[in-house]
């Protein structure tokens, strides 16, 4: 079995196996090697760090946006939302900063929606990082 924190091909994956959970995220080799000199905990919905005090989440935003752009986010009450609603798949092109009420709504409506959906629908979206777009 691999460690908790290993890659594989472009990816990082964390596993936790009693949880059965696999979080990833794309890979940098300065990012992997942060990340496997850390404990990752299931927490709710999410990975999250003891030590570092962050959701793996907030930190990869943080690793690639900077300190600054997560603390304008947090003045702003903007929140790191995950586009397809997996809170393990970390990558950085399924992460965007929305208004915290926008991601409520987003909760209460569109995705529980989608949920109940799922069988019928099937949704994809692309974030162009040259516009921000998505």
């Amino acid at each position: 079995m691999k460690g908790e924190v290993y890659r594989s091909g472009e990816s990082i994956y964390i596993n936790k196996p009693k949880a059965n959970k696999l979080a990833y995220t794309e890979y940098n080799e300065e990012l992997f090697n942060i990340l496997k000199s850390y404990t990752w905990t299931v927490k709710g919905e999410y990975l999250y760090s003891n030590k570092l005090k962050k959701y793996l989440h907030r930190y990869v935003m943080e690793f690639y946006y900077g300190k600054e752009a997560i603390d304008e986010a947090n003045k702003k009450n903007f929140v790191v939302d995950h586009i397809d609603n997996n809170g393990f798949n970390c990558r950085v092109s399924n992460l965007c900063f929305i208004p915290n009420n926008l991601n409520k709504a987003k909760g209460l409506t569109f995705d529980k929606r989608r949920i109940e959906m799922k069988e019928d629908m099937t949704l994809t979206f692309y974030k162009d990082f040259s516009t921000g777009q998505f």
